[in-house]
């Protein structure tokens, strides 16, 4: 019991430094005028309905892309997540250009609000609604997952939704429309973040399908909110000008 304490602890410490590299304090919408997402997002599925055997049969088409190119992509965007400058420079290449507080530090502040708002209002809500078992638990898979090492810890966490696949998300949709002309892309990337999770072992696919659409929600909320609206054009202008002085 006490060594569970302390990887809880130890959760609580990590989420802390999360919470400072995303901007603890920067948030754009605010309790009143979030989206009540236990209303707009389905709760995940039932223990032995058809949805839960279909999520079972993902988590088993992932175990098959083991030492495969695309099961080190999804180890990369594991240890990527947990890092806000990791998370964006997994965005550099299909964004076009490199995304931190130094270079970018308007469209930096836009992408910390928004993803502060998407973990408050958003997946922690949910994770403490559902409270849902991860894949390797539920399955008794110990072992099995793209980072074998964190497993102990993610054990004491729960699944529903997936917290990377909503950032991911979230800041591929802002991304987007920052740079329309290579939407494709970074949208591509977004997907594939999410796509991690389930080959990773960490994350069923109605985790990662269901933080899509959370992404989707919370970025229509932001839309709405003037303080975004005003950071949104800030980052655009900056964005205008980088792009046009590498012409």
């Amino acid at each position: 019991m006490k060594k569970y304490l302390l990887i809880a602890f130890g959760f609580m410490l990590a989420a802390g430094s999360l919470n400072v590299a995303f901007g603890q304090k920067l948030h754009f919408l605010t309790e009143a005028d979030a989206p009540d997402v236990n209303v707009v997002i389905p709760p995940p599925p039932e223990n032995g309905s058809e949805a839960a055997k279909r999520d079972e049969f993902y988590y088993y088409e992932g175990q098959k892309m083991r030492d495969t190119a695309r099961w080190r992509v999804a180890i990369y965007d594991a240890v990527k997540g947990n890092n806000h400058h990791n998370l964006l420079t997994s965005f550099e290449h299909p964004f076009g250009l490199m995304i931190n507080p130094e270079d970018t530090p308007q469209l930096f502040k836009l992408i910390r609000g928004a993803l502060n708002d998407v973990e408050t209002y958003g997946t922690s809500v949910l994770k403490k609604q559902y409270k849902r078992y991860r894949p390797f638990v539920y399955l008794k898979q110990s072992g099995k997952t793209c980072e074998p090492q964190k497993e102990l810890a993610y054990s004491v966490t729960y699944s529903y939704p997936s917290a990377h696949s909503a950032r991911g998300m979230l800041t591929a949709l802002i991304l987007a429309e920052i740079n329309p002309q290579r939407s494709n892309l970074i949208l591509e990337r977004g997907y594939e973040y999410g796509r991690s999770r389930v080959i990773c072992g960490f994350h069923w696919q109605s985790d990662v399908e269901n933080s899509r659409l959370l992404a989707g929600v919370i970025y229509s909320a932001l839309h709405g909110n003037n303080a975004f609206l005003k950071q949104l054009k800030k980052a655009k202008d900056e964005f205008k000008s980088l792009y046009e002085s590498k012409k």
